[in-house]
């Protein structure tokens, strides 16, 4: 699969089945053996670069004890994800590519968890939790959709991913911020074990 993702790296996610298995050194049938079709190897595909780019973003949310550095961490190493291929984010998240949206929707799930993980500590015990997944899929959803706009991007006038990093951060964080300050106005005092490390489970 790695050799796989290389090859969508260098030649574009534009790649027909006969032109990768030329480029793999095989035939179109034997690697319709391993595939049904172009749909089917970029679910592959999906699941191979989505799995890799959960672990990074599960190291990103416990890389530290403050939540807003926290959150910057885990923007840049979404954005990074993106810049290291292009082609290959493309590739895994073509919208008609259908098969594939169960993994992806997957994906964007778990990392609305990690999010919730790090939101929760800082509110009032009293706080539904339902809202708190409300709030991560909005961080999530904002995120998600300013990389893919930024990816298709001339590179020579989009920001650098430093940049970018920082500006979805303080959009993100302010705006969270504010909320919990209002959401814990007048309500119980978080227990001071909840305030400890909100990116550790």
């Amino acid at each position: 699969m790695r050799e796989i993702r290389g090859i969508v790296h260098e030649e574009g996610p534009d790649l027909s089945m006969e032109e990768m298995a030329t480029r793999l050194g095989t035939s179109k049938s034997i690697l319709y053996r391993y595939f049904t079709d172009k749909t089917a190897l970029q679910v592959a595909v999906g699941e191979y670069v989505l799995g890799r780019a959960r672990g990074r973003l599960v190291e990103a949310s416990r890389s530290s004890r403050d939540p807003r550095r926290t959150v910057n961490a885990m923007v840049d190493t979404y954005l990074g994800i993106v810049e290291r291929s292009r082609n290959v984010f493309l590739f895994v998240n073509r919208p008609q590519q259908a098969a594939s949206e169960g993994n992806l929707r997957t994906f964007v799930l778990q990392v609305e968890e990690l999010v919730q993980g790090i939101l929760a500590p800082l509110l009032a015990p009293s706080t539904p939790p339902e809202r708190i997944s409300y709030w991560a899929a909005g961080v999530v959803g904002l995120v998600r959709a300013t990389a893919e706009q930024w990816v298709a991007s001339d590179p020579s006038t989009r920001p650098t991913r430093e940049d970018l990093a920082a500006d979805l951060t303080t959009i993100v964080w302010d705006g969270t911020h504010t909320l919990i300050a209002k959401r814990n106005q007048g309500a119980e005092p978080i227990p001071n074990n909840a305030r400890t490390d909100p990116a550790t489970p």
